[in-house]
């Protein structure tokens, strides 16, 4: 049995037939430090994607970020604030992944992962909107902390490399991961490319406002992190972050990117003279490449099942090579179009149009993320697997910069910054 005092406002409390009393105020403490805890828990994430592996990313995660937003599941209503429509429109989409799964004929377990996962996607847009709702230049502090672990992380993994060339193999030659070169962290050469063109965009972003020491840094950095880009010999991320800074240069028109431009194609063809790096280059990109047989046979799955798709947890096998096969369509927009059809893909497009929009009509502050999407989204574009995921490249390509992109967008403590038309 239970009675409660007379105890005004938050200190109104609870006894129960132990006489151990439960206010009001040690709720809200509780919920205080799992507000703490899940902006923290985000960059830990964020920190992890670069020194430890796939399993040990997502237990950091869960420990982090999920569990905390167990308790604070009351207070997702405030995210709605930030962009009604262009929020509902996030939970509409993955509401409808989720009961894609009814009709996969994989039975009714993936309609609870899939709920699982669309979960933990709820609990991460959470803790982005307390970390943005709290910080007055919430992009500034997303580029620093991306300089930042880029720097440490490159000069970590370009140890190793080095340590390896002393030891007489040539690092410039085969393929790696993270994984590879250090024995620890990402396993897949592609997404350690990935990870890295992110504070190379930062770099480039924050490199006009900085002083003369700090664009010397930046620039460092950025052949740092090329470096270790290199490493991989992944084609696609390259390409997508080539094409990313030349939407950035059209859009700032600013005389800085064109010197940055300038000084990386000699530097870039200084060291393809120095290390005589001809062959390895053009032997990568005479590679075959089975992405072509691979997307050819999921549009003739799509084309199947055009209005609603296979559905969620639907199993595919795509044939390439010689008999290799693939379990997705290496594209996430083919792999959304593959499980949810039309209506899937009508989803997706609104969604993303309606955060482009308000990114683009919101503050000025929020401009990084839309070139983060851009670059997340044409990765994924050739790579990716479906969007409704445990914490993956796709939650970093795509899920992260669509969050931070709609809820700075109607952050009003978020800083502009200056553009012009080729200003310095």
């Amino acid at each position: 049995m239970t009675r409660r005092c007379n105890c005004p406002g938050v200190f109104e409390c609870i006894y129960n037939g132990s006489g151990v009393i439960i206010g009001k105020k040690h709720f809200l403490l509780v919920e205080n430090a799992a507000r703490h805890l899940i902006v923290a828990g985000l960059f830990l994430y964020l920190g992890a994607l670069y020194f430890v592996d796939t399993n040990r990313q997502n237990t950091i995660f869960y420990l982090s970020v999920a569990l905390p937003g167990l308790l604070l599941l009351g207070t997702s209503k405030d995210v709605l604030s930030v962009g009604f429509k262009e929020v509902r429109f996030v939970f509409v989409f993955l509401l409808y992944l989720v009961a894609s799964s009814l009709w996969s004929g994989m039975g009714i377990a993936n309609f609870f992962v899939a709920l699982k996962y669309s979960f933990y996607l709820a609990c991460l847009m959470l803790s982005i909107h307390l970390f943005v709702s709290r910080t007055p230049a919430g992009e500034q502090a997303m580029t620093r902390f991306f300089v930042l672990i880029g720097f440490l992380a490159s000069l970590v993994y370009l140890f190793f490399a080095f340590r390896s060339a002393f030891s007489g193999a040539n690092p410039l030659v085969g393929r790696y991961s993270l994984n590879d070169l250090s024995g620890w962290g990402e396993n897949n050469p592609i997404t350690s490319a990935v990870f890295f063109g992110l504070p190379v965009l930062a770099a480039w972003w924050r490199y006009p406002d900085e002083k003369l020491a700090s664009r010397i840094g930046l620039l460092f950095l950025m052949v740092a992190c090329m470096g270790v880009m290199f490493l991989t010999k992944s084609r696609g991320p390259f390409l997508s972050l080539a094409i990313t800074l030349l939407f950035v240069t059209v859009y700032r028109r600013n005389w800085s990117d064109i010197v940055l431009w300038a000084v990386y194609g000699i530097v870039g063809l200084g060291f393809v003279l120095a290390l005589d790096l001809h062959s390895v280059i053009a032997d990568r990109v005479s590679a075959p490449d089975y992405r072509m047989e691979i997307w050819s046979q999921a549009l003739g799955l799509i084309s199947e099942r055009l209005l609603w798709g296979y559905g969620y947890g639907s199993v595919v096998a795509l044939s390439f090579g010689a008999g290799d096969l693939a379990t997705h369509s290496h594209s996430s927009i083919l792999e959304v179009l593959r499980v949810g059809g039309i209506a899937g893909g009508a989803l997706f497009l609104a969604m993303v149009f309606l955060a482009v929009r308000k990114c683009l009509s919101g503050n000025a502050g929020a401009k990084f993320f839309l070139f983060w999407l851009i670059y997340g989204v044409m990765c994924l574009s050739t790579n990716g697997r479906l969007l409704l995921s445990r914490p993956s490249v796709e939650w970093v390509a795509f899920w992260i910069p669509l969050f931070f992109m709609l809820i700075a967008s109607g952050n009003s403590r978020e800083p502009g910054r200056r553009d012009g038309a080729f200003s310095t």
